[in-house]
């Protein structure tokens, strides 16, 4: 059995209510003894500070600072979860492991709908197994109002700027998430697609299919399309109520 780490990104919104938040799911696997250690969890927490914080492109900004202005940048809770993961089964080890961070920036102007997000796909060159458990995605976002731009087609599209920015910090946490540490030696903790087991529900509607265990692929590429998505467990509850009558 090989243990992988779960990260997940947490941002908490400026309402500070529990349920307002932001969120976003990594996996990591250790490419030496198969067993997550302090070690491992160290260097992923560096890898998604840089992947948030650090600036992408030639720009001086980071791509937390194209967050929207809904995010809080001081809300104790933001920051990331580590929990270690049994590969196989699918559940968790131990107790979760929590490490705040200060998203930067302030947003980009006004705030999109906090619905609205960009999906960062990605997926492994491996062979092995079904194609639909070699890829992943997350949903970037919430986002600002600056980063949707009128297209050629007259739609309101992600700008050119954001979706560059999006691959360039996913192929630099990719480079540095696989980077040999000289401690322990020969040791590295690249990014996985990662494929939860199936269950009886899924067996029940795909006759003929196997039962699968869990199983990971290291990511190797991956694309940002210039269309937005949506995000429903995003939205903020309503604050007033219009009425009409006839």
């Amino acid at each position: 059995m090989t243990e992988l780490l779960k990260v997940t990104t947490i941002m908490a919104f400026e309402t500070g209510l529990p349920a307002d938040i932001a969120e976003t799911t990594l996996y990591f696997v250790d490419d030496g003894e198969g067993e997550i250690t302090s070690d491992n969890i160290g260097r992923v927490a560096d890898c998604m500070e840089t992947f948030w914080n650090e600036p992408v492109l030639t720009l001086a900004s980071s791509l937390s600072s194209f967050i929207s202005p809904v995010v809080s940048r001081t809300d104790e809770r933001n920051g990331f979860r580590f929990v270690r993961l049994n590969s196989e089964s699918g559940l968790e080890i131990g107790s979760p492991f929590f490490i705040a961070s200060t998203f930067e920036g302030t947003g980009a102007g006004q705030p999109l709908p906090q619905e609205v997000a960009l999906c960062m796909s990605f997926k492994s060159a491996d062979e092995d197994g079904p194609l639909r458990r070699r890829r992943g995605r997350i949903y970037i976002g919430p986002l600002g109002e600056a980063h949707n731009a009128e297209a050629v087609d007259g739609a309101g599209r992600p700008t050119e700027v954001l979706i560059n920015a999006i691959n360039f910090a996913a192929s630099r946490l990719q480079d540095q998430a696989s980077d040999i540490a000289t401690e322990p030696v020969g040791s590295s903790t690249p990014w996985v697609v990662y494929s939860r087991p199936t269950t009886d529900a899924w067996n029940a509607t795909h006759p003929g299919d196997e039962r699968l265990s869990g199983s990971f692929h290291r990511v190797t590429d991956g694309w940002v399309d210039n269309e937005w998505d949506t995000q429903r467990r995003r939205g903020l509850k309503a604050t007033t109520r219009s009425t009409w009558a006839s």
